[in-house]
């Protein structure tokens, strides 16, 4: 049971931490861009860097489980 408990906590960890990367990333660059371009939308761009995203959360991310999963 633990075992289940710390596979599908370290894959929810994983699938919040993209998101608030991509979401952080992707209001940065639509910020930036909005001085430069009027009407950016950032459609192109959630497709362009959602792949780059991943791979640094694979590469980079290490989740931190609790004590009690440990």
């Amino acid at each position: 049971m633990k075992k289940l408990t710390r596979k599908i906590y370290g894959m929810l960890s994983y699938v919040f931490f993209v998101l608030a990367v991509f979401s952080l990333f992707l209001n940065a660059v639509s910020l930036v861009a909005n001085f430069f371009i009027k009407d950016f939308t950032v459609a192109l761009w959630e497709v362009a860097f959602l792949p780059v995203i991943i791979i640094f959360a694979i590469r980079h991310y290490h989740p931190i489980y609790p004590d009690c999963l440990a």
